[in-house]
C-alpha cells in the first residue's frame, strides 16, 4: 500500500453505518459530527429523485415516512427489477456520503473499497453492490461477511485458527455463523435461534408497548421503520439503565420499556440455542470442541442473557463486540490478510464439476445441427449449370455457407465452455486438472476444431456440388478465423481470472443460443421460400415464409449484438420489421452477412470481457473498460 493510499471499510449494518480508514499505517473510526456511526436509512425526494442520508434522511422522513429505505442493502440483495435501480441509487448515496467524509480525514480519495454484507452474497447481489461503489466513484469493493469481519476483528483475542462462532444478535432473532478461521474465516454454516411459537424480539416490544397504551391487539403486519427506530433506540438505552421511555409513531404518550421486558422478548428464542447450534454444527460437519473461540456481536441489552445461554451450551469464553465500527476494522484486517497471500486464480483452483449428461450438450447440438442444415442446404440448393454433363457453373448462397462454418466455430466454444465444470477426463473424479488447466486445453482445442470444421465445410460445399472452388474454403476461414483468435486469446488469458470471479465470468462465456438457432432457422426459411423448397413446397407460401425468416434473422441480430434487454427491444422493433419488408434474393446474403458479423461481435465481446476479468488493473484493461 503507498502511503498516500486510503483504504476505507464499511459496514454497512441493518440499522446503523460505521467505517474504519487507514493510510499509511495509521487506522481510524471514520467519525460523522463526533459519532462513529450513522444511520444507515436512505430518503429519496419524490419530487427530485435526490438521495439523502444520516441525520438529514431521519428528519426528511418525518415528513414523508414512505420515501425512506431503513435498510438499502437489504433491498440491494432482495430486490425487483422495479426497485434495482433505486437500491443501487440508495446505496451508491451512502457509500459516497461515507467516502467523502473519510477523505475529508485523510485528506486524500479512496483507493481501496471493502463493504460487508450479511451473510455471502451471489453473483448479481454482488454486482449490484459493485455498481453502487462505481456509481459513486469509488472503485470496485473487496466484499466481506459481516461475520467473518467480526471474528477478524483486531480488538479480540480469538484463535485465528481453527473454528470460530459468531452470534450476533438481530432486530428479531439471534443469528449463529460457523467460520474456518484457516480458510480466510470462510463460512461453513449459517442458522437462524429462533421459537417458532413466538414472535421476533422488535415485534414482540412494539405488542408489549401497544397493550401498555391500551391498545390490546397484536400489532398488525411488520414492524415498520419507525417502530423498529425506537425500539433499536430503547433496546440500546437499556444497557444502561433498567427503564426508559418509547414514543411509537402515532402515539401520543411514551410508555416505560423494562430490561425484564426485553428478556422476556429474547428468552423464548435463546432457549432454542442448543438445538440451533447443534444444527449449525451438523451442517458445518464438525464437533462442538472444533470450536476454538466464540464471538457475540450485540449492540443492546441482552449481552447478558445471550452470554449466559451461549456458556451453558458448553463454548468457549466469550469475546464480545457492541460497537459497529468494530465490525469495519474487522473487515479492513481479513481484507489486509487476504490481500498478503497470493489471490487463488483459475490456474490454482479446481471448481465442483459433474458428470457429462445429454442435457450438458444441448446447446453444442444444437449449434451443430444448425450448422449442418445450413450446409446442406447450401448445397442442395445450388444452382448448377451444366453443358451436356460437364459443369460450367455453380451459384450458391455464400453468406449461408460463412455463417455455417461461424455456427460451426461457436458449437466448438460451446463445447469448451463446459470443460471446467463437467467431467470429459477418462480419470474421472481423480483428474487432479485445475480450472485453468482445462480453460487452456478446451479453448485451445476449440480454436482448431473451429478451423477445422470450416475448412471441411469449405471443402466439402465443392465436392457436394461437384465444382472446385477456393471462394467457398476462403469465405469459411474468414468467418471462423475471428472466432478461433479469440478463442486463443482466452485460452491465454483465462487462467488467471480470480477464482472469486470465475462464477460470474463462466456464465457469459455461454453463446446465445436462441439467438443463433433463430437465425439459422430465419436464414434457411428464407433461402427455402425462394428455392420453393420445404417447407414452401407444401404451403406455397414464398413470400410469408420469407418475411418471416427475415424477421426471425432481424430478431437474432438484436439479441446476439446485446445483452441488455431494453437495448434488445429498442433495436428489435426496428430490425424485425424492416428485415422482414426488405428481404429479397438480392438482400438475403447482406442480412445473413450482418448476422455473421454480430456473431463475431459477440465472440469479440466474451473475449474483451475475460481479459478485463484476468487483469482488472492494467491499463490496457481500464481503457477497455471505458470503450
Amino acid at each position: 500500500m503507498a502511503p498516500a493510499d486510503l483504504y476505507l471499510s464499511v459496514h454497512l449494518g441493518a440499522q446503523w453505518t460505521a467505517a474504519v480508514a487507514s493510510v499509511g499505517g495509521r487506522t481510524w473510526p471514520v467519525t460523522f459530527d463526533g459519532q462513529t456511526r450513522i444511520r444507515t436509512g436512505v430518503w429519496t425526494d419524490p419530487q427530485s429523485g435526490t438521495a439523502v442520508v444520516a441525520a438529514a434522511a431521519v428528519a426528511a422522513a418525518t415528513q414523508h415516512p414512505d420515501a425512506y429505505l431503513p435498510d438499502p442493502m437489504a433491498a440491494l440483495r432482495t430486490t425487483t427489477a422495479e426497485t434495482e435501480a433505486g437500491a443501487i441509487a440508495a446505496v451508491s448515496a451512502l457509500l459516497a456520503h461515507v467516502a467523502n467524509t473519510a477523505s475529508t480525514q485523510a485528506g486524500t480519495p479512496v483507493t481501496t473499497l471493502i463493504v460487508t454484507t450479511p451473510q455471502p452474497w451471489g453473483p448479481k447481489s454482488r454486482q449490484r453492490l459493485t455498481r453502487a461503489a462505481t456509481t459513486a466513484g469509488l472503485p470496485e469493493p473487496t466484499i466481506v461477511t459481516a461475520a467473518a469481519a467480526a471474528a477478524a476483528s483486531p480488538v479480540l483475542n480469538t484463535a485465528r485458527d481453527g473454528y470460530v462462532l459468531v452470534c450476533t444478535i438481530g432486530d428479531d432473532y439471534p443469528h449463529l455463523t460457523v467460520l474456518d478461521a484457516t480458510e480466510q474465516y470462510t463460512q461453513l454454516a449459517a442458522v437462524i435461534v429462533h421459537d417458532p411459537d413466538a414472535p421476533g424480539i422488535d415485534r414482540a416490544l412494539a405488542t408489549t408497548i401497544r397493550h401498555r397504551t391500551g391498545d390490546s391487539a397484536d400489532l398488525p403486519g411488520d414492524v415498520d421503520w419507525q417502530t423498529a427506530a425506537e425500539i433499536d433506540r430503547a433496546r440500546t438505552a437499556l444497557i444502561s439503565t433498567a427503564r426508559t421511555p418509547v414514543l411509537l409513531p402515532g402515539q401520543s404518550d411514551p410508555v416505560v420499556l423494562e430490561s425484564s421486558d426485553l428478556d422476556k422478548a429474547a428468552q423464548p428464542h435463546l432457549d432454542q440455542l442448543a438445538s440451533a447450534l447443534a444444527l449449525a454444527l451438523t451442517e458445518a460437519d464438525i464437533d462442538p470442541a472444533d470450536i476454538t473461540a466464540t464471538v457475540l456481536v450485540v449492540y443492546d441489552a441482552t449481552a447478558a442473557a445471550t452470554s449466559i445461554a451461549l456458556a451453558d451450551a458448553g463454548l468457549p469464553p466469550l469475546a464480545t463486540l457492541t460497537q459497529s465500527d468494530q465490525i469495519a476494522a474487522g473487515a479492513a484486517r481479513l481484507t489486509g490478510n487476504i490481500r498478503a497471500a497470493a489471490a487463488p486464480t483459475a490456474a490454482t483452483t479446481r471448481l465442483p464439476r459433474t458428470r457429462l449428461t445429454i442435457a450438458s450438450l444441448n446447446a453444442v447440438a444444437v449449434f451443430a445441427a444448425a450448422s449442418v442444415v445450413l450446409l446442406l442446404q447450401t448445397v442442395t440448393t445450388a444452382d448448377v449449370s451444366t453443358i451436356s454433363t460437364y459443369i460450367t457453373g455453380v451459384r450458391l448462397p455464400v453468406a449461408n455457407l460463412t455463417l455455417a462454418a461461424a455456427i460451426a466455430a461457436t458449437a466448438a466454444i460451446a463445447a469448451a465452455q463446459l470443460a471446467p465444470t463437467t467431467w470429459l477426463s477418462p480419470q474421472g473424479m481423480n483428474d487432479p486438472a485445475s480450472t485453468g488447466y482445462l480453460l487452456r486445453r478446451s479453448y485451445l482445442g476449440a480454436a482448431a476444431a473451429g478451423l477445422a470444421l470450416a475448412g471441411l465445410w469449405g471443402l466439402g460445399t465443392g465436392v457436394g456440388v461437384g465444382w472446385t472452388d477456393p471462394a467457398y474454403l476462403r469465405w469459411a476461414l474468414t468467418a471462423a478465423a475471428p472466432i478461433a483468435a479469440c478463442a486463443v486469446v482466452i485460452a491465454a488469458v483465462s487462467p488467471r481470472i480470480p477464482a472469486a470471479r470465475l462464477a460470474d465470468w463462466l456464465p457469459r462465456m455461454r453463446p446465445p443460443l436462441w439467438p443463433i438457432a433463430a437465425a439459422a432457422a430465419g436464414v434457411y426459411l428464407v433461402r427455402a421460400a425462394y428455392t420453393l423448397t420445404f417447407p414452401t413446397d407444401l404451403t406455397g407460401m414464398v413470400g410469408l415464409t420469407a418475411a418471416i425468416g427475415a424477421a426471425l434473422l432481424g430478431a437474432a441480430t438484436a439479441a446476439t449484438v446485446t445483452s441488455h434487454l431494453g437495448i434488445r427491444v429498442a433495436v428489435g422493433l426496428i430490425l424485425v420489421p424492416g428485415y422482414a419488408l426488405i428481404v429479397a434474393v438480392s438482400t438475403i446474403g447482406y442480412l445473413t452477412a450482418t448476422y455473421v458479423a454480430a456473431l463475431i461481435w459477440w465472440h469479440l465481446a466474451a473475449t474483451v470481457h475475460t481479459i478485463r476479468e484476468a487483469a482488472p488493473d492494467n491499463p490496457v484493461t481500464r481503457w477497455l473498460a471505458k470503450t
